[in-house]
């Protein structure tokens, strides 16, 4: 292969520019050897078929030596690569193991390189694409507790095979849900007629009021001890149930709920430490009337 030196030498082969003589010379890409169409271009440190992988968990990559909760769902894609010639439908099979159980299959098609041409009328492609397996991808759906070394082996081009580097990973027993034990409390104060009480599943929370007319029956308070989403649940439970005893189905909820950490005294006796606290606007709307 010439070098760019290799062009300020005397050449026999010189291209004439308006009477001035220049050495003409050819760069070749490459090692200069000729290729299969289609095939990849030939490395000696490459093994003739490879295979990697890359797992993910809630969309980020999982590294070697990570922890996870059981049960999650792990995503796990291969790639295959190869040193000897392939065309177009030549396929890889993918298996994929955690440790020696295998979890699945699939297959990875060679695809020749896609180029849009330049001379040709039709509608041509938006992307390059060198030549190459296609990827292929495995979900390992709830995934148990213990230590996996996740891999994948990939065979039957020309009879050859190949093994991923393993990764790591230990999955751990997912906690009991974190909750405080006790129940919330609320209270009603009504300031407009007292209606027909509802079900709670009836009352719906606005952050503005309505557009349409309402009319407003009383305010609600409700607080749950902790600060955990099982408390929040529990509080809005509640809010829901003043309201709907007295007739209301809609509460227009005060912004940013309270949140502490100190004792309360009177109707809240006995809530220590976190808690959280929702009130409200109670009020009526017709929802029939559109």
């Amino acid at each position: 292969m010439k070098s760019f030196y290799d062009c300020l030498k005397p050449s026999r082969m010189r291209w004439r520019v308006r009477g001035t003589l220049f050495p003409l010379c050819l760069f070749i890409a490459g090692n200069g050897l000729a290729q299969t169409p289609g095939a990849p271009p030939e490395n000696p440190l490459q093994k003739p078929l490879q295979v990697s992988i890359r797992a993910l968990f809630e969309g980020r990559t999982l590294h070697d030596g990570d922890t996870l909760h059981a049960p999650k769902d792990i995503f796990i894609l291969a790639f295959v690569t190869t040193a000897v010639a392939a065309h177009a439908g030549d396929s890889v099979t993918i298996d994929f193991f955690a440790n020696t159980n295998k979890l699945g299959s699939g297959k990875s098609v060679w695809h020749n390189a896609i180029r849009p041409d330049p001379h040709s009328r039709k509608f041509q492609p938006m992307i390059m694409v060198d030549a190459g397996f296609y990827g292929v991808e495995f979900d390992w759906s709830n995934a148990p507790a213990g230590n996996y070394a996740l891999t994948a082996r990939a065979s039957g081009l020309h009879g050859l095979s190949a093994v991923s580097a393993p990764i790591n990973i230990t999955v751990l027993v997912s906690p009991p849900p974190q909750t405080t034990g006790q129940s919330a409390t609320g209270t009603h104060i009504l300031t407009g007629k007292q209606r027909t009480p509802l079900k709670p599943e009836q009352v719906m929370l606005y952050r503005t009021p309505p557009h349409a007319a309402f009319e407003v029956i009383g305010i609600v308070t409700s607080l749950a001890p902790g600060r955990m989403r099982p408390d929040m649940d529990a509080a809005v439970s509640e809010l829901k149930n003043q309201a709907a005893q007295m007739g209301a189905n809609v509460v227009i909820l005060v912004p940013n709920p309270r949140v502490g950490g100190r004792s309360f005294t009177g109707t809240n006796a006995g809530f220590a430490g976190n808690w959280i606290q929702l009130s409200g606007q109670a009020i009526y709307v017709d929802l029939s009337i559109k």
